[in-house]
């Protein structure tokens, strides 16, 4: 038991409130701005493709976008630090709002028309990288955490995402009345709006995040005796393979690994702890579950005549539950111990499941349903990024934590892909049921978990 943390010292608690600051507040600015994509990006899709398989395209982009800087991002961060990573994200996010706003300014202008589609793509693929960088930003609250608060510190970045998740929609209106008083395409505003909102993340993490939280808790630990530089989580784990396929080649926790080597060395670090295999499972299929289900609903209710007013309400609520009560499931983290918390939130997903079998048709049961099914992702994924930070060195947690945010993204992606096809081939009640059934593994990944 370490008793002499390196986090309880005065000066890293100065600089951990600083960046806990900075980075809650910036995470705020960007769900404002990356909330547009989709809603208002959802809409622009259909204008600029004119084609349905093409739309479909373009709505993953942003979350494609995600998916494939999740990794690269984290390693950038490992060799050069959180506030560089965070803040090329969040820029390149930026001209990519502008690329999206000009997409929709080239509809009406008939020799750029031709040019739609492709800047929409390639804009919402760049506000991606924006959605990757939100992600990254709770692992950057957590590096100078005390392991016995670190669930709440995460958690705390992640409510502020809350804002975005609930105003960012709403930006459309606003976006329009920009847009009328300019003569600009309708959609324009919003994203005119955002690149903004992005610009100002961006400058806000650039001055704000120092000294650079990861590099700070790489010091320490580089610093550290081995005995004590060990996490937590690991300590009551089996030891860890030390053949070569399972060990990091590179022991040196500010050496940059790149390409290949660094979905290598996240998947050897992942391999050589059952705690961070449990993680992962958890967090991806939470996610995967939460993702199809909630693609659908809308179209649900949309098939049984509600109004866009009451799906607005529906997915409002099922938004609530995913980000307000964040801080209450990481203070359960640390109180309880991550496994009881995602057995947890795993009951409260189940609940969803079911009840959207039982009541598909009432729009009550719906709303409810909904709501758990939020409710639940939030107290699976809160505890998850919390034990998957601890359940390795910490040379290796950005690869990790990148590789983690690599695959909730791709499962998004898929998850959209076949709820499609499983509601136009069977029904609503059926995706309800086969989400129960891919939660139930999660129970089981955790079960040595303490």
């Amino acid at each position: 038991m370490v008793t002499d943390l390196w986090q309880r010292r005065p000066e890293v608690a100065a600089v951990r409130r600083r960046s806990v600051a900075t980075l809650a507040s910036g995470q705020m600015l960007a769900s404002l701005a990356i909330g547009v994509g989709p809603s208002v990006g959802v809409l622009l899709a259909a204008e600029v493709t004119h084609s349905e398989a093409w739309a479909g395209i373009a709505r993953a982009s942003m979350t494609i976008g995600a998916a494939a800087l999740a990794l690269p991002l984290a390693a950038f961060a490992a060799s050069r630090g959180r506030r560089p990573a965070l803040t090329l994200a969040f820029s390149i996010a930026t001209l990519g709002a502008i690329g999206v706003a000009l997409s929709a300014q080239a509809l009406i202008a008939p020799w750029a028309a031709s040019l739609s589609a492709p800047l929409f793509i390639v804009g919402m693929l760049a506000m991606g990288f924006g959605s990757a960088a939100s992600f990254q930003a709770r692992f950057a609250g957590a590096d100078l955490a005390e392991p016995a608060h670190r669930g709440r510190t995460l958690a705390l970045v992640v409510w502020a995402g809350t804002v975005g998740a609930v105003f960012g929609p709403l930006l459309a209106q606003p976006g329009k009345l920009l847009a009328d008083r300019f003569g600009w395409h309708p959609f324009a505003g919003a994203f005119a709006i955002a690149a903004l909102l992005a610009c100002l993340t961006t400058l806000l993490i650039a001055s704000f995040l120092r000294p650079d939280p990861l590099r700070l808790a790489q010091q320490h630990e580089a610093a550290m005796p081995t005995s004590q530089a060990q996490p937590a989580a690991l300590a009551s784990e089996p030891a860890a393979p030390t053949s070569h396929s399972a060990q990091p080649k590179d022991a040196n926790p500010l050496a940059a690994t790149r390409g290949r080597a660094a979905y290598r060395r996240a998947w050897q670090a992942i391999a050589a702890s059952p705690s961070a295999r449990a993680a992962l499972i958890a967090q991806v299929l939470a996610h995967l579950v939460m993702v199809s289900i909630m693609t659908m609903t809308p179209v649900h209710l949309h098939h049984a005549d509600h109004d866009l007013g009451v799906i607005g309400f529906v997915i409002s609520l099922h938004v609530a539950g995913m980000w307000a009560f964040a801080p209450l499931f990481g203070y359960g983290s640390d109180r309880l111990g991550p496994r009881r918390m995602i057995l947890i939130g795993v009951a409260i997903q189940l609940a969803s499941c079911a009840i959207a079998f039982a009541w598909p048709y009432s729009t009550l049961g719906v709303a409810i349903a909904l709501f758990l099914l939020g409710l639940g992702w939030s107290a699976v994924t809160v505890p998850a990024a919390a034990l998957l930070t601890q359940a390795v060195p910490g040379s290796e947690r950005p690869y990790v934590q990148g590789f983690g945010d690599f695959l909730m993204n791709a499962v998004a992606a898929l998850g959209a892909a076949i709820s499609g096809p499983v509601m136009a081939f069977l029904d609503f009640p059926a995706l309800a049921v086969i989400g129960a059934a891919v939660i139930v593994p999660i129970a089981h990944a955790v079960r040595h978990v303490r």
